[in-house]
């Protein structure tokens, strides 16, 4: 299994996109089209939110997760409330 960001290897970006959009906007009430998040996944990036990291085996995406700012906001204010 390899691991690596999808800004990387962008040859995954409509896979990554199409999961998501099986996954999260149509079981979802949400509005965005498949086109949508193809843009979305398509502007992800190495050293700044939105970030996405993909696993891919014999060639084939398996799993993918992907960070966003609030995401480690929320992150540290665990880290912050645990230290005190």
């Amino acid at each position: 299994m390899k691991f690596e960001m999808l800004c990387n290897n962008k040859v995954y970006v409509e896979d990554v996109a199409l999961e998501v959009f099986n996954e999260f906007v149509l079981k979802t009430a949400s509005t965005k089209s498949y086109k949508e998040c193809v843009d979305f996944f398509s502007h992800t990036y190495e050293k700044n939110f939105p970030m996405t990291f993909i696993a891919t085996k014999n060639e084939k995406l398996v799993g993918s997760v992907s960070l966003f700012e609030n995401d480690w906001a929320e992150k540290k204010k665990q880290l912050l409330g645990l230290r005190r």
